[in-house]
């Protein structure tokens, strides 16, 4: 009889440090401003009027504008820009440092920027002083990777206190609730239940040293475990004696001549099949991202995969992902289920 497996792809949302996002990874630049933003005590609603009437009270708080740059006028050391707010018809004049790049405030940039009320000498105005800028597009990007970051965090804690209550109404020691299920534990049965989702006829056994190979090589070879686990199902379903129609083996799915050349000697011993496939496709990853130690965007990743699927001479040859049926195919698949591992689908 089949076995029901209570799990879901949505269940692996990230439980391993340092994952990969699942969304093209945001500008540092982006990066840097929005934790500029976390530590900063945000004021919001001021208005220049405000600051006129009540400038005092605003000293050294920290306001947002969003909007369109409708001018500037840059000088040595820095510079003035005007920005028209996006929600309401008001115009900030804001000063800016020399780090600020001068094309990200051209006249029809929308930007945002984190302005701190300062006081100048010889006046009882304030003025508003930038510390952070980033382009809109740039910032839509990062919001997006916090925005999910957050709910991860959000899901974990709430996930955690349920196994707590459900250990408190057991009556189990204080200490042992501590220590009953320690991360690492929840992270290789979450991978156990999805290779059992995919491949029911795996004993519990054999799907938990799946997933321990698979979260060992990920982190040895620094991929994300979640991205491979999206490979091994779409290539396999989990099956260690999986052979296509074109003789690939195992779980990774490897041809002959690509396991000999990455010392492969058994594509059905689950060990050097997941080693060798973890290397092949950190191979393609770096090969296609530069390896300059930047987070993959999700074009890099892709890339990558159609490396995987169609070789990489077809992907320098069409400069992107092949037009081929299988390999557009495959390359979707893989993507959308790697989504969907992150929480992101």
């Amino acid at each position: 009889m089949t076995r029901r497996i209570a799990v879901t792809v949505a269940s692996l949302v990230p439980l391993l440090c340092g994952a990969c996002t699942p969304a093209p990874a945001a500008p540092k630049e982006a990066v840097r401003y929005f934790a500029t933003r976390d530590k900063a005590k945000l004021v919001a609603g001021v208005t220049p009027q405000q600051l006129q009437i009540r400038g005092r009270d605003y000293f050294n708080k920290v306001i947002e504008v969003k909007g369109a740059v409708t001018g500037s006028a840059r000088r040595q050391g820095g510079g003035t820009v005007v920005v028209h707010a996006s929600d309401s018809d008001i115009e900030y004049v804001l000063e800016v440092g020399a780090e600020v790049p001068e094309d990200l405030l051209d006249t029809g940039q929308n930007v945002r920027i984190l302005a701190k009320v300062t006081a100048v000498a010889g006046s009882s105005q304030p003025e508003l002083r930038a510390i952070a800028v980033v382009g809109e597009y740039d910032a839509l990007q990062a919001d997006q990777e916090h925005a999910q970051v957050a709910q991860q965090k959000r899901a974990e804690e709430a996930r955690r206190a349920v196994v707590h209550r459900q250990l408190a109404s057991r009556g189990t020691p204080a200490n042992f609730r501590r220590s009953a299920q320690p991360p690492m534990a929840a992270i290789i049965e979450r991978y156990r239940d999805a290779v059992l989702y995919f491949n029911h006829r795996l004993s519990a056994w054999e799907a938990d040293r799946i997933a321990r190979s698979i979260i060992a090589y990920s982190n040895r070879y620094g991929l994300d475990a979640r991205l491979v686990m999206a490979v091994i199902a779409c290539e396999s379903n989990f099956n260690p004696n999986a052979v296509s129609r074109v003789g690939a083996r195992g779980l990774g799915q490897l041809m002959p001549g690509t396991a000999a050349g990455l010392g492969v000697n058994d594509s059905f011993n689950e060990e050097e099949n997941l080693d060798g496939a973890t290397r092949l496709l950190r191979s393609h990853l770096d090969h296609m991202s530069g390896a300059d130690g930047h987070p993959p965007t999700i074009h890099e990743i892709q890339l990558a995969l159609a490396c995987y699927n169609a070789g990489a001479g077809a992907v320098h040859k069409y400069k992107g992902i092949p037009p081929y049926r299988e390999t557009q195919n495959y390359v979707k698949k893989i993507t959308r289920l790697y989504l969907q591992f992150c929480g992101a689908e």
